[in-house]
């Protein structure tokens, strides 16, 4: 057989080629699915960024508007009542469908605050010192000062246990007004 000679066939892949194309693409996606996933937690982020100062200046307001009672009386500047958590659990991965009666609480009225959407987080505004333990708040008549508040919000966005948790306080300054504190964000989740 002088003469015989291999052919290739043109317009096929040699396995090598074909493990070098797989090899490439698996890095990329090595580098991008991590990004990916940190970006789409910080969108579902977004939901709770919005809210707590929607909360917060609400609060605000509330305390430099003076209230007249029932009977017509008009007592000093004071803060709505902690309220309770919407909803009463940390949603997970889903998403928790608030109704119109989770927002019924006199504390909720008074900030006029409602979400109609489908929400990622727990909500809930906190009054006077100390009441922020862990997620949760601890009831506002433990502490005699009535002149802090703190809104809390409180999310698991994956599922797995990891909490996001958003804070948003105000502190008394002395005498009729209070004192914005930054946002802070705790483990969003990286």
């Amino acid at each position: 057989m002088k003469g015989a000679t291999r052919r290739r066939v043109h317009g096929a892949f040699t396995i090598l080629e074909l493990v070098i194309v797989m090899l490439v693409i698996g890095i990329i996606a090595a580098m991008a699915i991590p990004s990916f996933m940190l970006y789409v937690r910080r969108a579902r982020a977004t939901e709770a960024l919005q809210n707590v100062p929607r909360i917060f200046n609400a609060a605000m307001a509330y305390f430099e508007v003076e209230h007249s009672t029932r009977s017509g009386t008009v007592p000093a500047l004071h803060l709505p009542e902690t309220s309770p958590a919407v909803p009463t659990y940390v949603p997970g991965a889903d998403v928790y469908a608030a109704t119109v009666q989770d927002w019924d609480d006199a504390s909720w009225q008074a900030l006029a605050f409602t979400v109609a959407t489908p929400m990622r987080y727990r909500y809930q505004y906190c009054l006077g010192v100390g009441h922020h333990e862990g997620h949760d708040c601890i009831d506002g008549t433990m502490e005699a000062d009535k002149t802090r508040f703190e809104v809390v919000a409180v999310g698991d966005l994956n599922g797995n246990g990891v909490f996001s948790l958003i804070v948003r306080e105000a502190r008394g300054a002395g005498g009729p007004e209070l004192r914005p504190m930054p946002l802070q964000t705790y483990s969003l989740d990286e």
